[in-house]
């Protein structure tokens, strides 16, 4: 009897403690798929000769990264991820990591 008691207190204060520890620190995760507006979406060249920019930016079929080998024109793409709104992040969450994925149809 005192073998089965003392055991079964042992048992108490062994799995009380763990219980409690669920994992994690209280916070839901929430993951969204957010695309890029094409309207604030666009590039800058650089010309190489003058040093002149041009920027280009609205609803463009399509945006340009790299140098040009033929006019050694450097381009410079940026993107516009709006983060509120339907389907995006909650206004009280605190991104932790973010990745972005870039499918490129074309090299020319």
């Amino acid at each position: 009897m005192k073998r089965t008691l003392a055991a079964a207190i042992t048992f108490v204060f062994l799995t009380l403690p763990l219980a409690g520890c669920g994992g994690g620190d209280g916070r839901n995760s929430v993951v969204t798929q957010i695309l890029s507006d094409p309207v604030y979406d666009g590039d800058i060249a650089k010309d190489a000769t003058s040093g002149n920019y041009t920027v280009t930016q609205g609803n463009t079929q399509s945006v340009f990264a790299g140098i040009d080998p033929t006019t050694f024109t450097e381009y410079r793409t940026f993107l516009d991820f709006p983060l509120t709104g339907a389907g995006g992040v909650p206004g009280d969450a605190v991104i932790v990591s973010a990745t972005i994925d870039i499918v490129i149809n074309s090299i020319t």
